[in-house]
């Protein structure tokens, strides 16, 4: 080969791209499969991703990094490159050798979805999200379970559509013998991430984001709280976006909770279980010219009886928490809905996750009161 022939062909050498290595996503989980999909989960973006099985198959061979032509062989083809960058593209795969940010994880996915609720994502359009933040910061309650004990206990009242209209169904109420929430749809987002080693400050912090994110579409907040913490954080959220009265039900007072009422005392209208007793429409009076509140309901003194009975001081009867949440949706525009103080203990739990999970509903019902849309 003449001189000049060499040079060319150093050229094409030296101007060729290194071929890619391709490498599996090691947050991938698979949440559900069938013999042709299977559904992918990115633990780090909470992202789901439905493949046909025969892509699947193509990912798993990427378990170790390799090239394309290294890994598969003589059945590389342009095809499979094809499908391969579509596969990098949707975070399936990545570059062996880029250097790649570490994840925000700014949600977490569950293994519940509160009353099986589609999961959230960016092009959801719905009128409540559910919010799971299972801090566990103040006071001396053990919450941080409540999100997971709730939306399990949740999948009792599942969300249905209808098979002609598919719109929301709802959910019939024996206790008052009428349909709510018809037409209402909702969607989980998931947890956001805790680190309880981090100050409350940044438990806050992290809340409010999550809060930007999903509720940008105008949909109603459904925080699954954790402790006092969280509920302090959608209180600053909703503040920032308009003139809101915090109202916390069955906010009772209990002495080994005292730093946690004091620190969040200011800018709470507490209404406990004393003075809700026999007269829930008296809110109505206390909150005289508030037009948007966030309500918070404090499952940890709800009445382990679920509609009535002898309740001591300390206690709200389920069917006054209805009729308190229902006065308040006549009255006020609903712009958040939180729950506080589930804690863990035994057959106790299960029926205060199944009331929690009634009330909640019946505030959504609420917040949709037609009269304040």
């Amino acid at each position: 080969m003449s001189e000049c022939g060499v040079a060319v062909a150093d050229q094409a050498t030296r101007a060729a791209p290194p071929e890619l290595r391709y490498v599996m996503n090691t947050a991938l989980v698979m949440e559900q499969s069938t013999a042709q999909h299977v559904i992918l989960l990115d633990m780090d973006t909470s992202r789901r991703t439905k493949i046909t099985t025969q892509l699947y198959q193509l990912i798993r061979r990427f378990a170790a990094a390799g090239t394309a032509s290294e890994v598969l062989g003589e059945t590389c083809d342009s095809r499979l490159r094809v499908a391969l960058d579509a596969m990098l593209a949707r975070g399936l795969v990545h570059d062996a050798d880029a250097v790649r940010p570490l994840p925000s994880r700014r949600r977490l996915s569950v293994a519940y979805r509160f009353c099986n609720a589609a999961a959230w994502n960016e092009k959801t359009k719905c009128d409540f999200v559910v919010l799971g933040a299972p801090y566990d910061m103040v006071g001396e309650r053990e919450c941080r379970l409540a999100p997971i004990h709730v939306r399990q206990k949740s999948l009792d009242y599942p969300y249905r559509l209808d098979v002609h209209s598919a719109q929301p169904v709802g959910w019939f109420d024996c206790a008052s013998g009428r349909w709510i929430l018809r037409g209402a749809s909702m969607a989980d987002a998931g947890d956001v991430p805790v680190d309880h080693a981090a100050g409350v400050v940044d438990a806050e912090a992290a809340v409010i984001s999550v809060l930007d994110e999903v509720c940008a579409s105008g949909a109603v907040p459904v925080v699954l709280g954790g402790d006092q913490a969280s509920a302090e954080a959608v209180r600053t959220w909703c503040a920032r976006n308009r003139d809101t009265v915090a109202v916390r039900i069955g906010a009772g007072e209990n002495e080994s909770d005292s730093a946690m009422h004091g620190l969040y005392e200011s800018g709470w209208f507490h209404f406990d279980a004393l003075n809700a007793r026999g007269e829930p429409e008296a809110v109505n009076t206390r909150l005289q010219g508030t037009t948007t509140i966030l309500l918070s309901i404090d499952a940890a003194v709800l009445h382990d009886c679920y509609v009535s009975g002898p309740t001591s001081t300390r206690e709200l009867r389920m069917d006054v928490a209805r009729q308190v949440i229902a006065a308040i949706g006549r009255k006020c525009r609903i712009v958040a809905i939180h729950l506080s103080g589930w804690t863990a203990g035994g057959a106790a739990s299960d029926v205060t996750s199944a009331a929690a999970c009634d009330l909640l509903l019946h505030a959504m019902d609420a917040a949709l009161d037609t009269e304040h849309a």
